[in-house]
């Protein structure tokens, strides 16, 4: 069975949506893990074997005041520049924003697809790994 990385902050508090979306990739023959910061994914990608990586573009950030939080696009850029430092896995920027999408490609991402369109997630997984 191949083996993806979700690297996402918010996801994992949808837990139906996690359901969902680890059926249609199960049924695939894919296995999905869950990490929720960049941080995280990277070195999840560095100490273990995965196929493919799923990377948010947006993670929250907390802010100088504690009760506000921020959305902060480095982070998924700059873990897709970490992992392409010691590793060629596929990775897939999951986005709505066109922009963010660009900089993850321009980054080392292998593609891009809207958070909301697992199917996508799907195909581009197919595509991807053999």
């Amino acid at each position: 069975m191949k083996k993806a990385l979700v690297v996402d902050d918010t996801l994992i508090e949808v837990s139906n949506w996690c359901r969902v979306i680890r059926k249609l990739f199960r049924e695939a023959g894919i296995f999905l893990d869950f990490v929720t910061s960049a941080d995280a994914g990277v070195a999840t990608v560095k100490n273990c074997h995965y196929d493919i990586v799923f990377m948010d573009g947006t993670f929250l950030l907390s802010g100088e005041d504690d009760d506000k939080e921020i959305l902060s696009d480095v982070q998924g850029v700059d873990a897709i520049r970490a992992i392409r430092s010691f590793s060629l896995i596929p990775i897939i920027m999951i986005s709505a924003s066109d922009q963010l999408k660009e900089k993850g490609l321009a980054a080392g991402a292998n593609g891009a697809v809207e958070k909301s369109n697992m199917q996508g997630w799907l195909a581009e997984a197919k595509k991807l790994i053999q």
